[in-house]
């Protein structure tokens, strides 16, 4: 509350707010290590709202890291939201048992500082042990501690970090989480659901990473069969979708189909265009419309 009352009061002027955003975050943490202190003279420092801070003075930490380019601050903000975070995992491990969801969390948190840090194979190491531990709890099935979609979203979450990799291992590692994660998901969640929808696309993306387009063309068809009946035959999702099914034919060298395909998607491009008023969406949707034609017209060269 007291950042968004002064966030309001100043400049708009990109430097101006990053200053002003560090000391809102000073006086915010100087609150926080007050009520710390306070707590543990009252409740004793294993109490359970003494890790509610911790977890708050942490997240604190990781918004200095995304705010703040100065590679001094973000390495001293690294190591203090790890402190926090490894206090809210002792104090909860203490108080709910060491697989308990808000100490599985704080593990996230900490593999997310180190992310922001660049140090990407620390954070990866620290999610694959997570989502290890999660997996022993919630594929039992009396687990009731931790819900199926906490485990689908670190896997999201590890797949997104890991996207770009060229390290072998860790996209394999990320693509049998993912497989994991969709059986789980399918198993819980309609097809319809977001997180069905999303570990699909991820495993689609994985699959043309790794040249299987076969696979990837699979995946695209269970998405765009969702898509139409979530969102309707001509739109947006579904053009989207529609094009980068063109892009998977095309790498099976299906010229004809892709160009079936992407006329589809140039028809359903320019009505959506035509009664879009948002000028990103108009700006986004016109890029879109570009690319479908470039592609439309290597087609069509491929095929004469």
């Amino acid at each position: 509350a007291l950042i968004a009352r002064q966030r309001e009061q100043l400049d708009d002027e990109e430097e101006c707010w990053s200053d002003g955003l560090n000391i809102m975050q000073q006086e915010v943490l100087s609150l926080l290590d007050a009520a710390l202190n306070q707590n543990r003279r009252g409740y004793g420092e294993k109490d359970l709202r003494c890790a509610r801070l911790h977890e708050l003075m942490a997240m604190i930490y990781v918004s200095r890291m995304q705010n703040n380019k100065d590679a001094g601050i973000s390495g001293e903000s690294l190591e203090l939201a790890k402190e926090h975070y490894e206090q809210a995992k002792a104090i909860h491990a203490n108080r709910l048992g060491e697989h308990s969801r808000p100490v599985l969390e704080s593990s996230v948190g900490i593999a997310q500082a180190e992310m922001l840090a660049g140090r990407e194979q620390e954070a990866v190491k620290i999610m694959v042990e997570t989502l290890q531990s999660v997996e022993e709890t919630v594929m039992e099935a009396s687990a009731t501690e931790v819900e199926p979609w906490f485990f689908i979203d670190i896997v999201l979450r590890l797949s997104h970090w890991t996207a770009s990799s060229d390290n072998t291992a860790t996209n394999d590692l990320a693509t049998q989480m993912l497989v994991k994660a969709h059986a789980l998901a399918t198993k819980n969640y309609k097809a319809s659901d977001r997180r069905v929808v999303d570990v699909t696309r991820d495993l689609a993306l994985r699959a043309v990473k790794a040249g299987e387009y076969a696979k990837a063309r699979r995946y695209l068809a269970d998405i765009l069969e969702v898509e139409r009946q979530v969102h309707g035959q001509y739109s947006a999702p579904v053009c989207r979708t529609l094009n980068a099914l063109a892009s998977v034919l095309i790498a099976l060298e299906h010229m004809e189909d892709a160009s079936a395909v992407l006329s589809k998607a140039k028809l359903i491009a320019e009505g959506v265009l035509s009664s879009e008023r948002s000028p990103s969406r108009r700006e986004s949707l016109t890029e879109l419309l570009r690319i479908i034609e470039g592609k439309l017209a290597f087609c069509e060269g491929a095929e004469s």
